[in-house]
């Protein structure tokens, strides 16, 4: 080439909005000996092929990065589930263990006055109707008498 076919590449205005163009701008004009004012702005290589090789590069490695996020980000999407499906499994198992069918087989009871359940001892009076719920069977008993921990 030229040192006359090098001249646009000299211009004040086109190395002025290579300068201030927000993407990096890759020259690859193809020439040796000279150096021009757009080559000084932008990122020089020597030939087409070599600006070419350049880009392929860049984004072989970010796709390979982008590659790599993606394992790690299905394998965290992978590790939130398989841990939501233990926290199920746990719940899942406290609310049984929790549940009234389980307490009345442990040999616990259920006191009804009413329809209400009873919890308070105090709102239990003499001569109240009342029913306890054991395990699978209900007892109808009449309150005669009433003492503070079994005295």
């Amino acid at each position: 080439m030229a040192d006359i076919d090098f001249k646009s590449f000299n211009d004040y205005e086109l190395s002025r909005c290579v300068a201030l163009f927000p993407v990096p701008v890759l020259t690859g004009i193809g020439h040796d000996r000279n150096t021009s004012i757009v080559d000084l702005m932008a990122r020089q290589h020597k030939t087409p092929t070599e600006a070419a090789t350049f880009i392929l590069d860049n984004n072989y490695h970010f796709e390979h990065e982008v590659l790599l996020l993606k394992k790690r980000l299905q394998q965290k999407a992978l590790d939130l589930v398989d841990n939501a499906k233990n926290n199920f499994g746990h719940y899942k198992q406290r609310i049984k263990n929790l549940s009234p069918e389980t307490i009345l087989k442990k040999g616990f009871a259920i006191v009804y006055s009413g329809n209400k359940i009873i919890t308070d001892p105090g709102k239990i009076k003499v001569n109240s109707e009342l029913k306890t719920l054991l395990q699978d069977e209900f007892i109808h008993s009449t309150v005669t008498n009433k003492s503070a921990n079994g005295k």
